[in-house]
C-alpha cells in the first residue's frame, strides 16, 4: 500500500480543491442554482477511492497483474456512479442540471488524473 501513498494524497487533494471551487462557484456566481446535494459528490468519489484500493488489494493478493484491477474497477465505478447520479437527480429534480454539471466536472477531472496515476503505479 506504500506505493499508493502519493496517489491517495494527490487524489484527496484534488477532491478537496474541486469541492472548494465548485462550492465557491455556485455560491458566488449562481447562488439560486446551488444544489443542496452538492456535498454528496466528494463523498461518493472518496468512497470510490476506497473501492479502488480494495479491488487493487484483492487482485494483487491473488497474484494477478495490476492491469486486471483497472479492468475490474472501471465498469464497477461506472455502475456505482450511474446509480448515484440517478438517485440524486430523483431525490432533487429541481437542481438536477446544476448537480449533473458539478458531477461531470468532478468525474472528468478525477478520472483523467486517476487513470494517469494508476497506469504509472501499475507499471512499477
Amino acid at each position: 500500500m506504500n506505493k499508493f501513498k502519493k496517489f491517495i494524497i494527490s487524489y484527496l487533494s484534488l477532491v478537496a480543491l474541486l469541492t472548494v471551487v465548485s462550492g465557491a462557484a455556485f455560491r458566488l456566481f449562481w447562488p439560486d442554482l446551488y444544489p443542496p446535494m452538492l456535498f454528496m459528490i466528494p463523498i461518493i468519489f472518496v468512497i470510490m477511492l476506497a473501492l479502488l484500493l480494495l479491488v487493487w488489494h484483492l487482485i494483487e493478493r491473488k497474484g494477478k497483474p495490476a492491469q486486471l484491477a483497472l479492468t475490474v474497477y472501471r465498469p464497477l465505478k461506472m455502475f456505482v456512479l450511474m446509480i448515484f447520479v440517478v438517485l440524486a437527480v430523483i431525490a432533487d429534480k429541481q437542481f438536477a442540471l446544476p448537480f449533473i454539471a458539478a458531477f461531470a466536472l468532478f468525474y472528468i477531472v478525477l478520472s483523467v488524473c486517476e487513470m494517469s496515476m494508476l497506469v504509472k503505479i501499475g507499471r512499477k
